[in-house]
Parts: structure tokens; sequence; C-alpha cells
């Protein structure tokens, strides 16, 4: 596999869960604007019954997308700890058939090794910046 030393490892699984949670983050900042548009409309209705339904309907809309953005966020964080999934770092296939690169699984590999064991500071300092 070919490295570019300028840029980090890219991975679709990254990518791919980092838009999930900006989305999330989007339409939770859509609702609270929403909200507060809904409620302006509401006080600057003076007593029209159009203006106030139309503003009862916006607030109404707003806290149904609240709903739907926490229903979101809660099916992800149970599916995630129910499947061991993580989210940030989806662990997607390469176009080569590959399930998770190899260089990462092997890095992983060489950390745990260098943790276990009985082994001082210093040497396990050394054996971690080996594993790099």
């Amino acid at each position: 596999m070919i490295t570019n030393p300028v840029l980090p490892e890219f991975e679709i699984g990254t990518l791919i869960g980092n838009f999930i949670g900006l989305f999330i983050i989007i339409a939770g900042i859509m609702v609270l604007i929403y909200l507060v548009w809904g409620g302006v409309e509401w006080i600057s209705s003076a007593g029209d019954k159009a203006a106030i339904e139309g503003a009862r309907n916006r607030i109404t809309n707003a806290l149904i997308g609240l709903g739907i953005v926490v229903a979101a966020w809660a099916i992800m964080t149970l599916t995630s700890d129910f499947f061991g999934l993580n989210f940030p770092n989806l662990p997607i296939p390469s176009l080569s058939g590959d399930r998770v690169s190899e260089t990462k699984t092997s890095k992983e590999n060489c950390r745990k090794n260098c943790l276990a064991g009985s082994k001082s500071a210093l040497e396990q300092n050394q054996c971690l910046t080996a594993c790099k």
C-alpha cells in the first residue's frame, strides 16, 4: 500500500461517521432556529388568527424535528453499543476487498503487545514509538 506522507490515512468509514455527526449537529441547530422563528412569529402576530396558526405549526414542526433528531441519535448510540460499532471510525471495506486495512490492524496489535506484560515505562515507550 502506498501512503501519502503529507496527508493522514484516509478511510471512507471515518468520512461517513463524521458526516453523520455533522448532520445531527446541523439538525439540532436548525431545530433551535425554527423554534425561535416560530416564537417570534407568535409574539409578533398581534392576535391575527392566521399568523398564530402559522407560528404554532412552525413550533410543532420544530418539535417533531427535534424528536426525529433525538431518535436518530438514540438509534445510532444503541446500535453502536449493541453491535460494537464506532460511528466516527466505521470499519467499511475498501475497494481492494480488505475488511479493515492491514496496517491499522497491525499497528493496533503492536500497541497491545507493547502494553501487555511487565515491561518498564521506558521499554513501553520505545516499543510504542517503534509501532508508528
